[in-house]
């Protein structure tokens, strides 16, 4: 039978097993002043729960005053305080108690023996403080690698619904049936083409990383398929290094990106334009180049909408300071956007 631990009989757990390992290290030094084996384990038993009822109500008063949710610039000076209001409180207790059950072992009560049960209770609190405010900034790193994730989940989800976009469904779909007629065969060409985007997209989007190759095939099928509905207008070509093929990419990124080269720069042009992809890798930085024709504009960021946005926030989810997006006019005619990923190599 397996027994399933309750996340929140973690910080009982933590109490009874520090404070008791605490007492079983003091037992073990009364024994060295008495052998009244009773009165030992009254004072441990009396101190096991002081010590649990102070540092107890230390957490609440913490939580409720929000010190856990401080930094460690502003929460230190705090838990110095605690610490030395719980170890004066620790000290007072104990003295007149060890006098009662050991009174033939005490001498006059003078600073340097109140200083001596001041440090050794001192040492107890303070590793407690330590232990679970370590334990609370473990919990807070958990926390937030969780929200992380959820995060990127949540941006993957909302650019699974953006992807595939309903003008292109709907401009595809017009173009594939006017060619039904005027082209039968160029219209079966168009289905199958469609077919086997909206099938690699429901593939590659299951996945938060994929094999670059995978995601080119995919932009393949798109462009073929745009390459219909603006025939000569649209030209594109491609130069993709071999030993980037394998690389790892956010899936339908670069579909994104090249929708937007001809969305906002090919389609608003009488003779059309051209696309270009590269993928290379220069001094371990690998290089994802689409060089569309077009004009940047001054607000394109907000005219692109949220193509580039979840391009940034996916980038910086995924890779952190290893990747970073650059988009700007390239020639007089030509925009650049690129994206460039450190690629880590063993040594």
């Amino acid at each position: 039978m397996i027994i399933k631990l309750n996340p929140k009989n973690y910080y009982l757990i933590f109490q009874v097993g520090i404070w008791g390992l605490f007492m079983l290290y003091e037992s073990i030094t009364y024994t060295i002043i008495s052998q009244d084996y009773l009165k030992i384990l009254l004072n441990c038993l009396l101190n096991f729960c002081l010590g649990i009822l102070i540092t107890h109500y230390y957490r609440s008063l913490a939580i409720q005053w929000g010190w856990l949710n401080l930094n460690l610039i502003a929460l230190i000076p705090r838990i110095f305080f605690a610490m030395l209001l719980c170890t004066t409180f620790m000290t007072l207790i104990n003295i007149p108690l060890d006098q009662w059950m050991f009174s033939n072992y005490f001498v006059q009560i003078h600073v340097a023996f109140f200083l001596s049960y001041f440090f050794n209770w001192s040492k107890y609190i303070a590793v407690w403080f330590l232990t679970y405010h370590l334990y609370i900034l473990h919990i807070k790193s958990l926390k937030e690698k969780i929200e992380l994730v959820t995060a990127l989940k949540e941006i993957e989800f909302n650019h699974l619904k953006n992807q595939l976009n309903p003008h292109f469904l709907f401009n595809a779909l017009n173009s594939i049936r006017a060619l039904i007629d005027e082209n039968p065969n160029k219209s079966k060409e168009a289905i199958t083409l469609l077919s086997e985007l909206l099938r690699r997209s429901l593939k590659l989007s299951q996945n938060q990383l994929v094999n670059f190759e995978d995601e080119i095939k995919a932009v393949e099928c798109y462009l073929h398929l745009e390459k219909i509905r603006y025939e000569e207008r649209l030209q594109f070509t491609k130069f993709i290094q071999n030993d980037t093929l394998n690389f790892l990419f956010p899936p339908m990124m670069l579909q994104t990106l090249v929708e937007n080269g001809i969305k906002h720069g090919i389609s608003k042009m009488r003779s059309g334009g051209e696309i270009v992809i590269k993928s290379f890798l220069e001094n371990n930085k690998w290089h994802v180049q689409i060089v569309s024709s077009g004009k940047l504009k001054e607000n394109f960021e907000a005219e692109a909408g949220v193509g580039i946005r979840n391009t940034k926030e996916r980038l910086q989810l995924l890779f952190g300071k290893n990747a970073q997006f650059i988009i700007k006019q390239y020639e007089e005619n030509k925009v650049l956007c690129e994206i460039v990923i450190e690629q880590h190599t063993d040594s």
